[in-house]
């Protein structure tokens, strides 16, 4: 994040340089950026970003039936040059994950949900 805030509805002004303010005012929603920009560690906000993604990659197959994760693990396995499995695990679940876009198991979802 480059950027922080409080969410709290009736605090226009939480008092903090380095911490906005996103706040409800006459039926409208404000925001109040800091005065001061925070201290952000760049590699500390890359690997966030990377463990979000990655979260919502396994959250997104989790819409996935079994037979579908299975296509997916061997769809990646089989671009990766691996051979196609009889017996899957845990590992080849999290490989398939890390090594596959959202976008990619999103069209997944969509495709088997029409």
């Amino acid at each position: 994040a480059n950027e922080f805030y409080t969410i709290i509805s009736d605090v226009e002004n939480n008092k903090c340089k380095d911490i906005g303010e996103i706040y409800l005012k006459d039926n409208s929603l404000n925001i109040n950026k800091s005065q001061d920009q925070p201290n952000v560690n760049i590699e500390i906000r890359n690997n966030d970003s990377i463990w979000i993604e990655t979260y919502i990659k396994f959250l997104l197959t989790g819409n996935l039936s079994l037979e579908n994760v299975i296509a997916l693990i061997n769809k990646h396995r089989n671009k990766s040059g691996l051979s196609i499995l009889k017996k899957y695990q845990s590992r080849h679940l999290i490989d398939m994950v890390i090594n596959t876009s959202s976008t990619e198991i999103l069209n997944e979802i969509i495709k088997n949900n029409n």
